[in-house]
């Protein structure tokens, strides 16, 4: 994954005393303040996807041992410099640790529970739109040099969620139509989890196992709207045509469940495709036609398209899956559509193709 990192300058921070804790009478404290420098791994630069180019804010919390020193601090960025207040300042002779999240809104989306090596947020709660980081700092001294007014923590975010995004084009070797989308829905997500921070540093150029977090727990079955809005005409098998800017949503990483239309209430993930087929040189609606009971009063009727991914079959944290959809027009009398599944291998993002 690549990552790019934003260097801030060291000595411009607020003057101010340091945070207080139960047991600063047995720590000395250096003249050395505490400062910050954020990246954060590398996006499609939609406004709701957090980079290192749009990122303004972040919460932390700073261990030393098991002593809680900085609770819950708001860093900003004003003008190109990481501040906040009051500054606290490194202990004499004691490693800390940093946990840090943005935007500061996650922590009322789930129960933040705070404890040196075992930080996490419990029942977090995805709304599909809000997009969630974090970074953890391990064993972080201050410097040696003498004459050093501060020393940077540099804090390396990873994305906790998986990104989901939809393209449309028209299925190779197919008749003269056209066709349009005006709802795209994925349905039986897990929209609920806990999520264990790492212990180790969240390293730029080390990504693993340990220095990665972790979802246990996935829960609330539910469904959430990528797209509201018209798209198409689409008639070019060759392109392939966004949803819309923000046709996309974020979701908690979790097993893509095998959907089964035979089956009645399969829990099996899927995408539900409101959509109308017309004829390529008209615009004489040749789908849904007049056995299609559920269709709209202006001719829109449902498909379900069972999702598949390309490695292991789950949807992993910091990964974006880029699904292109080649419809077809669905047989007389039906709301489904019969399709092959040929999925692109990826490295930290992904483009599957289902038609």
């Amino acid at each position: 994954m690549k990552n790019t990192l934003l260097l801030i300058g060291t000595g411009i921070l607020l003057a101010a005393t340091s945070c207080s804790h139960d047991k600063e009478n047995d720590l000395s404290f250096s003249n050395s303040s505490i400062a910050f420098t954020a990246s954060v791994p590398y996006a499609q630069t939609q406004r709701s996807v957090i980079t290192t180019q749009n990122i303004n804010e972040f919460n932390v919390f700073g261990y030393i041992g098991d002593e809680l020193y900085m609770n819950n601090i708001h860093v900003t960025k004003e003008g190109g410099n990481w501040k906040y207040t009051p500054v606290s300042y490194w202990p004499v002779g004691k490693p800390m640790d940093f946990y840090s999240y943005s935007p500061s809104s996650v922590e009322q989306m789930g129960t933040m529970l705070t404890a040196n090596d075992d930080f996490r947020i419990n029942s977090y709660t995805n709304d599909g739109t809000t997009d969630f980081i974090y970074a953890v700092n391990k064993n972080e001294k201050p410097s040696e040099s003498s004459g050093v007014s501060s020393r940077q923590v540099q804090v390396n975010f990873r994305h906790a969620l998986s990104k989901i995004e939809t393209l449309f084009k028209k299925k190779a070797d197919t008749g003269n139509f056209k066709f349009f989308v005006r709802e795209v829905r994925i349905v039986n997500t897990f929209n609920q989890g806990n999520f264990i921070f790492p212990n180790s540093t969240t390293l730029a150029a080390d990504r693993n196992d340990d220095n990665t977090g972790k979802w246990e727990s996935q829960t609330a079955l539910g469904s959430g709207t990528l797209n509201s809005s018209i798209v198409g005409p689409v008639s070019d098998a060759s392109g392939n045509v966004p949803a819309n800017s923000t046709g996309y949503m974020f979701v908690i990483p979790q097993e893509i469940r095998q959907y089964q239309a035979e089956v009645p209430n399969s829990a099996g993930i899927y995408f539900e495709v409101e959509c109308q087929f017309k004829n390529g040189d008209t615009d004489h609606v040749i789908w849904p036609n007049s056995s299609i009971t559920d269709q709209t009063a202006d001719q829109y009727a449902r498909i379900r398209i069972p999702v598949v991914n390309n490695r292991d079959n789950i949807w992993e944290p910091g990964h974006s899956y880029v699904y292109t959809i080649a419809l077809d027009v669905p047989e007389e009398g039906s709301t489904k559509i019969s399709f092959d599944i040929t999925v692109d291998n990826y490295v930290d993002y992904g483009n599957t193709e289902l038609e």
